[in-house]
């Protein structure tokens, strides 16, 4: 089975999943399949290099996640100082 079947169903039996999971899961699959096709047809890429570019990738979106969190609560520290 593939991987983000066996992530799914081990949430699934812990009661964790949620439907953000599935849309997070699935673009992540078909986005890391595709790299492995294009490396594979180039002949360019190790794998190593795909999980480093991969991981670059997540990294930023994390840190773009984590700004957004920031602003989210600045906004809440200045509407409860309002209050």
């Amino acid at each position: 089975p593939h991987y983000s079947t066996l992530w799914r169903d081990s949430k699934k039996k812990r009661g964790l999943l949620e439907s953000s999971d599935l849309n997070w899961c699935q673009p992540l699959a078909l986005d890391r399949l595709q790299a492995m096709l294009a490396s594979r047809l180039n002949g360019k890429k190790t794998g190593e290099e795909l999980v480093q570019g991969w991981a670059k990738s997540r990294r930023l979106e994390l840190e773009a996640a984590r700004g957004e969190v920031i602003e989210i609560l600045r906004f809440l520290g200045c509407q409860s100082a309002l209050c």
